[in-house]
C-alpha cells in the first residue's frame, strides 16, 4: 500500500489516518507522481520551513535525485546534519 495517497477518497474525507500512518512509517517520504519529498513530522517540516538555504521550491535550485538512485538516508538525517545534499 502506497503510504501517500493524497487524492483518495477516504484521505480526502479524513486524511488523519493517512498521515498517522506517514508519520509512523516514513515521515520523509518520495512522492513519484510529483517528484517531491512529502515532510510529514512537525519538528520535521518546522526544520525544512525554517532552513530555507537548504529547502526550496525554487525550480532553479539542483534537485535531489528520487531514492531509486540516490539514498533517501544521505538527503535527510533528522536534523543531527545538513539534510539537502546532491547525490
Amino acid at each position: 500500500m502506497d503510504l501517500f495517497r493524497p487524492l483518495d477518497d477516504a484521505t480526502i474525507n479524513d486524511p488523519q489516518p493517512m498521515y498517522h500512518r506517514l508519520r509512523s512509517a516514513e515521515p520523509v517520504h518520495w512522492y513519484a507522481p510529483l517528484s517531491a519529498w512529502v515532510v510529514s513530522g512537525y519538528d520535521d517540516c518546522l526544520f525544512a520551513l525554517h532552513r530555507t538555504d537548504l529547502f526550496s521550491s525554487d525550480w532553479r535550485r539542483p534537485v535531489p535525485r528520487s531514492p531509486t538512485t540516490c539514498s533517501a538516508s544521505r538527503l535527510w538525517t533528522r536534523r543531527s546534519t545538513v539534510p539537502y545534499t546532491a547525490c
